[in-house]
């Protein structure tokens, strides 16, 4: 009986569904992006896709020495090295889980990575083989937009609140900002200092496996005492006009003629 309640019926397509739901959205995006680019090749070689994917190893190095060197974007441009190496990433998560096949580690798949390698050389040539970053905001630009806010408006106040939600947490673009939940923010006081820390959560690059570790995502938003742009006072007052009915973080601001209504919530001017 003991047994019975610590041990549950698994089906094979249970661990199917296991294994497929380790991997983030924008995973097995590049995943299907890939294949699907791989799938064009065939087009243009007159293949069947699903022919090619049962090709013996040494048949399938052949054609995949002949992919790497001829993709090009739909412009008829070379990829970036970047995109390039998210193509083979694509392809090789792709043969891994219909033939455990792996094009990138295989002895047999040499001649296709070195003309792979090859490639990539040759992007750095052409102008391709860097990526290219936003520039950062300047320190001076940053706090003409900070004293610009009026944290009295329901706008201002959530842009203040998102703004300093991407400094202080180092948030990945805008990865997972739509899950975010009133719940998920963390106030401490210690010795006198006021933080607040981010509930542990899924992201693109903390899966929770075996790598992650309790400090993986970080971040700290600290109280500055004495300042009306105290990030922490600023968050508390933004979840205090907050809809109660809704667990969402993110609401979108309502205003009328005579008061302001934040998230649902009328505040008076």
């Amino acid at each position: 009986m003991a047994s019975a309640r610590r041990f549950t019926n698994v089906e094979e397509e249970d661990l199917s569904n296991l294994l497929d739901n380790k991997d983030s959205k924008n995973t097995k995006k590049t995943i299907q992006l890939a294949v699907n680019t791989l799938i064009a090749y065939c087009v243009s070689k007159n293949v069947i896709f699903a022919d090619f994917e049962k090709l013996p190893a040494d048949a399938l190095c052949g054609h995949l020495r002949s992919f790497y060197a001829s993709i090009r974007t739909q412009k008829g441009e070379y990829y970036s090295k970047k995109s390039m190496i998210s193509i083979r990433y694509g392809i090789q998560r792709h043969f891994l889980k219909v033939r455990d096949l792996d094009i990138v580690n295989n002895d047999e798949f040499k001649p296709a990575n070195l003309v792979f390698q090859a490639m990539l050389v040759k992007l750095k040539q052409v102008g391709k083989g860097s990526s290219e970053h936003k520039p950062p905001i300047e320190a001076d630009d940053l706090a003409v937009l900070y004293t610009s806010f009026d944290l009295d408006s329901p706008v201002d106040l959530q842009n203040k609140v998102f703004i300093d939600f991407m400094i202080y947490f180092c948030n990945r673009g805008r990865e997972n900002l739509r899950e975010l939940t009133k719940l998920d923010f963390k106030f401490h006081r210690s010795g006198g200092n006021k933080y607040v820390t981010l509930r542990d959560h899924s992201t693109k690059n903390h899966r929770g496996d075996t790598t992650d570790t309790d400090e993986s995502q970080g971040g700290r938003l600290y109280a500055v005492p004495n300042n009306v742009l105290c990030p922490v006072k600023s968050l508390e007052k933004y979840i205090s006009v907050l809809n109660p009915n809704c667990d969402s973080f993110w609401q979108r601001p309502k205003s009328l003629e005579k008061n302001l209504v934040v998230f649902g919530m009328k505040m008076s001017m």
